[in-house]
């Protein structure tokens, strides 16, 4: 009976320095290893001295004979010393990360804040201003730089008059709504008697230039 007790104690033994060996190794290749080969490689070390056919085939080849508390402490020092090198790699990482463009605003200190905050405002007072001048540029090119009449709905009167030869531009004002630029043209010309009267168109017109609609006619 004590004879096999100890066969099966030895034996549970040798599965458990199996299962604890093979766990050290597969963390210091594929978890640690990652991270940092110096900090995996202790790890990957302490599975093969904790596996018995591994380490047998250690003692034969650099004739070691360690006793079993010497193969212990080796054992927990590789451990942490594989655990101080991957978290000094963790630590040297940080910084990287934190350079990185889609850092975590919140956690930013107050002064990182403030200054990705100054180059936003600068990036949108740019955006806007460059989008100002485009709009800008597209409103000017509608009107005649002669007489400041808006060519498009000069266009649009003088198709519906009743005497188009006797167009005669007074004066044009113009505001930008948003959606739409309000044009209003005061012009004289020849009603259906002959005779000139002055007369005003209000519309709206698109950013091409284009009557839109007709809001009022005097």
């Amino acid at each position: 009976m004590p004879l096999l007790f100890n066969s099966t104690f030895k034996n549970f033994r040798t599965y458990v320095k199996w299962a604890f060996g093979l766990g050290f190794l597969l963390v210091g290749i594929f978890v640690a290893m990652p991270i940092s080969f110096f900090g995996g490689l202790p790890f990957a070390i302490c599975g093969l001295i904790i596996i018995p056919t591994t380490w047998k085939w250690i003692e034969n080849q650099f004739s070691l004979n360690l006793s079993r508390e010497k193969k212990f402490f080796t054992v927990i020092g590789l451990f942490f010393l594989g655990a101080v090198l991957t978290s000094a790699e963790q630590v040297d990482s940080e910084p990287k990360i934190k350079e990185q463009k889609s850092v975590d605003y919140y956690n930013l200190p107050q002064e990182e804040k403030d200054r990705l905050n100054h180059i936003d405002v600068q990036q949108a007072e740019q955006v806007a201003k460059e989008s100002a001048t485009d709009r800008h540029e597209l409103v000017e090119k509608q009107f005649s730089v002669y007489d400041g009449s808006h060519r498009g709905l000069e266009k649009y009167i003088k198709k519906n008059m009743n005497d188009p030869d006797s167009y005669e531009h007074v004066e044009t004002r113009f505001t930008d709504v948003g959606d739409y630029i309000l044009v209003v043209t005061k012009f004289r010309g020849a009603n259906a008697f002959g005779a000139k009267v002055i007369n005003t168109v209000t519309a709206k017109v698109d950013f091409n230039g284009n009557v839109l609609e007709i809001i009022s006619q005097d």
